[in-house]
């Protein structure tokens, strides 16, 4: 693909995956045997200091991360989604 040629829109199935994986990936980073400010403040160490969060908004993002499928996709299995 050259660089001014545009990506193809993401298909809705793939859509559904990310926000699966996102969703599976926050909760596993939330049950890890790290605590929620030990990971905020990880996060935070980590992000440019012109772009530094707070730990609260940090805290809100992995929160809605973790409720992405609930709150975006039709309940039911995979194989389920039209």
């Amino acid at each position: 693909m050259k660089a001014n040629e545009e990506k193809p829109a993401p298909t809705a199935e793939e859509l559904a995956d990310a926000i699966v994986a996102t969703a599976a990936s926050a909760r596993k980073l939330l049950s890890s045997r790290l605590n929620k400010r030990a990971i905020c403040l990880l996060i935070q160490h980590a992000m440019p200091a012109n772009a530094r969060c707070t730990i609260s908004q940090i805290e809100t993002v992995l929160e809605s991360a973790a409720d992405l499928e609930r709150h975006y996709l039709k309940s039911g299995k995979k194989g389920d989604r039209p």
